[in-house]
């Protein structure tokens, strides 16, 4: 498997898009806003065995893990094909990454 991974543009967003700067990194986070999209130069780390998740109008695939850069760490969730496509220990250009709030420790 390449390195490459398909990232697809959201066909609407509920705010505008604000292009971030290439000097992002995870240790910013915390001035991100839940639900920009970001775009961030990240390695790939621990990743876990992939699940299956029931939602009300199918199945679908999710693969959780962590990505880690010179300032900070986050949880990764991908869906569907990306889960596929990652590997643990590759660094990856991730771009329009949506930001979501922890639905547990509401940490974004």
């Amino acid at each position: 498997m390449s390195g490459n991974v398909e990232v697809q543009q959201l066909p609407t967003s509920p705010f505008p898009k604000v292009d971030i700067l290439s000097t992002f990194n995870l240790g910013m986070l915390k001035t991100i806003v839940a639900g920009q999209l970001i775009t961030v130069k990240a390695k790939v780390t621990a990743l876990q065995e992939p699940k299956t998740v029931q939602t009300s109008n199918r199945t679908l695939k999710m693969l959780e893990g962590q990505i880690v850069d010179t300032k900070g760490y986050s949880k990764i969730v991908f869906w569907e094909k990306f889960c596929e496509q990652i590997e643990e220990g590759i660094t990856y250009i991730f771009q329009n990454v949506q930001v979501k709030k922890d639905a547990i420790t509401k940490q974004l």
